[in-house]
């Protein structure tokens, strides 16, 4: 029998469920062996999986629609952020009476106050369910700020630093389709990823920016104790996988999102469980390469032997809003 809870059709509103069907459609009409993959059991299991994905987030956009007209918000201020509540800045992030709100309008931190400065890491911690990963959705501009102003640097590379202002990583790390190359210097090309070296290095000569780009990307594998992934693609950065996501384990998936930090080496790091999967000792390792490189981290995280790493905590309490900022005693 059929275990309802796999089924992403069962999920869904009524007008989702006008939506679904199109999308299925859509797959399954665009070449006939979709149709025989669709066949298959285990591929049609796979396959419910990677539809509720898309699924979620309809529905998700559904609530956002729906509470905004409850409260009488037109659809596109629902959505898009106040261009007074952000703000830029070179060498701080700074939360000043901030609501973190849920799409679906659910309070998880109250008047949000927070100044995180270079060199002062930050520790969010709290029970599941409590909004941990929801300040990082608003940090990262995914959910809109409703009230309050948020204060953070820019992504683009700062010369005066050699870096960025501010880094993403996630838990799950994007594999593109590529080589280990693309996979390190993602989002960027590798024509992007020479000049950010040079400028890096303050250097205009480009003639062998190339060689320059895979020695410096040769160490950062090294650094997060991936250089076997070299050795196992020949020695050659160009040979091409397009299945990295189910070559590497979450694990190696997590240190090939921190080799991407060290390749952008930003003034902040914002990092939201994105070593979970990884050994205790590989991870305290990470964390004192991103020291020693500079970087202040954000990080979200349950486990205690990253606390010597962070100089604060930000403990959110209940989901309900409460929350306590407190000065880590090393």
């Amino acid at each position: 029998m059929e275990d309802e809870s796999l089924n992403p059709l069962r999920r869904m509103s009524s007008r989702t469920r006008k939506v679904a069907p199109k999308m299925v459609a859509a797959l399954t009409s665009s070449d006939n062996r979709t149709q025989v993959w669709l066949s298959l059991p285990l591929s049609r299991h796979t396959f419910d999986f990677e539809l509720s994905g898309g699924v979620n987030r309809i529905f998700e956009l559904e609530e956002l629609l729906d509470a905004a007209a409850q409260s009488g918000v037109s659809a596109s201020d629902a959505i898009l952020p106040s261009k007074s509540s952000n703000r830029r800045s070179e060498d701080v992030i700074s939360f000043y009476k901030v609501d973190v709100i849920t799409p679906a309008q659910k309070l998880l931190a109250r008047k949000l106050t927070c100044d995180i400065v270079s060199g002062k890491s930050l520790l969010v911690t709290g029970p599941n369910g409590s909004g941990k990963s929801s300040v990082f959705r608003a940090l990262r501009g995914l959910w809109p700020i409703v009230s309050g102003r948020l204060t953070k640097p820019s992504q683009s590379i700062n010369e005066a630093r050699s870096g960025c202002g501010i880094f993403y990583v996630p838990q799950r790390p994007y594999t593109c389709l590529g080589t280990l190359r693309d996979q390190i210097i993602y989002p960027l090309s590798r024509e992007e990823a020479e000049i950010r070296l040079s400028q890096f290095h303050g250097s205009d000569q480009r003639s062998d920016d190339s060689t320059h780009l895979d020695m410096h990307l040769k160490t950062i594998l090294e650094n997060v104790r991936l250089n076997y992934l070299l050795e196992r693609e020949g020695g050659s950065w160009d040979a091409n996988n397009n299945n990295w996501e189910d070559v590497l384990s979450l694990g190696e998936q997590q240190r090939l999102g921190m080799a991407r930090l060290f390749f952008q080496k930003p003034l902040f790091g914002i990092l939201d469980e994105c070593t979970n999967a990884t050994s205790v000792d590989v991870e305290e390792h990470l964390y004192r390469l991103a020291a020693d490189m500079g970087i202040t981290v954000v990080t979200s995280s349950q486990r205690p032997a990253l606390i010597p790493f962070h100089t604060l905590e930000l403990r959110l309490i209940d989901g309900e809003g409460n929350w306590k900022l407190r000065l880590i005693k090393q």
